[in-house]
């Protein structure tokens, strides 16, 4: 049985969905840190012509830099490793949750600031709202 087993339990592949959507979250927030994603604002994310000089700068890419180190450690935090038990999985599970539902209000927020347009903000509700609805449905069925 190696480290990135799962216990018996918990062996469904939903049960890495949160773990694994904190892990895309780090990658898609650290292309937004490094600039790579810098072209694709306007049209993907819909982000306002105007606010493009604030949603560019160097602060916003130091804190998407800081998001995918939080986002790193969440991932690994909520991943169900073989040596768990049933509680600190149902706990993993309601932890991530909270931290996807928690960060709505910040979608939100970032909305209303025009940092991104509702194109940009209904992707990210929608992910988050699955993530997590996964993340509940996997510590009720616990």
């Amino acid at each position: 049985m190696g480290l990135m087993d799962v216990p018996s339990f918990a062996s469904s592949f939903l049960f890495k969905v949160p773990a694994f959507g904190a892990l895309f979250y780090a990658f898609n927030t650290l292309s937004f840190g490094l600039g790579l994603m810098d072209a694709m604002l306007v049209p993907l994310m819909g982000t306002p012509v105007e606010s493009l000089p604030i949603v560019t700068s160097s602060i916003v890419d130091a804190l998407f830099t800081g998001f995918f180190e939080t986002n790193i450690v969440i991932g690994i935090l909520t991943y169900p490793f073989s040596f768990m038990n049933q509680e600190t999985i149902k706990f993993q599970q309601t932890m991530a949750a909270v931290f996807y539902f928690a960060f709505l209000p910040v979608m939100f927020m970032m909305l209303h600031a025009g940092m991104m347009g509702l194109m940009g903000v209904g992707q990210y509700v929608v992910m988050n709202c699955a993530f997590g609805a996964v993340a509940l449905y996997n510590r009720a069925q616990l």
